[in-house]
């Protein structure tokens, strides 16, 4: 049985055709076939057919065909809500500044400067840990890899000075036994 007059091909009746309809949109449908059962322009078939397929409607195509020979069929329900600007992150998000300098200053601390490099590659890679957790900014594992450097480095050098100052104090006061 073929209950819609007029349906015509995808997109007839509204430009946002075969976009996806939301249970709004599907809401407002019924009430307009509501109204059309209410002031007799639809039979009790019609109308039970035609809630139906509404509530199982996919595209603004689908509701159009239901209410296309219906008064109030053009409202403003058949077009989609304007979506909203999303801003889009970049792929690779540059570095963050401290990123860098951590991990260099981790690495320039074995070469030659020792602790004068570890403890500002200390603080840029706790910097650099804050500054990219918003995602806005990269170079997350650079500030990982200088920090492990710089605790790796700090930590060699306090037990290398308390080994010195150990051995320092063991042989200091000279042997434990003889004349």
């Amino acid at each position: 049985m073929s209950y819609v007059r007029g349906s015509g091909p995808a997109g007839h009746g509204s430009s946002y055709g075969s976009f996806r309809v939301s249970t709004a949109e599907r809401d407002a449908t019924v009430d307009v076939l509501r109204t059309a059962f209410a002031d007799g322009r639809l039979t009790d078939t019609e109308f039970s057919a035609r809630m139906d397929s509404a509530l199982e409607a996919v595209t603004y195509d689908d509701l159009h065909r239901l209410t296309s020979d219906l008064p109030g069929h053009d409202r403003p329900h058949y077009r989609p809500a304007p979506t909203p600007a999303i801003a889009y992150l970049p792929a690779n998000p540059p570095p963050e500044p401290a990123a860098v300098g951590s991990l260099v200053t981790g690495i320039a601390g074995y070469v030659s400067f020792g602790p004068l490099a570890w403890i500002p590659g200390i603080v840029m890679g706790h910097k650099a840990m804050a500054a990219t957790r918003d995602g806005l900014h990269g170079g997350r594992s650079m500030a990982v890899a200088g920090l492990l450097l710089s605790y790796i480095g700090m930590v060699m050098t306090v037990l290398v000075v308390v080994g010195f100052i150990a051995f320092g104090l063991a042989f200091a006061s000279g042997p434990a036994c003889g004349p």
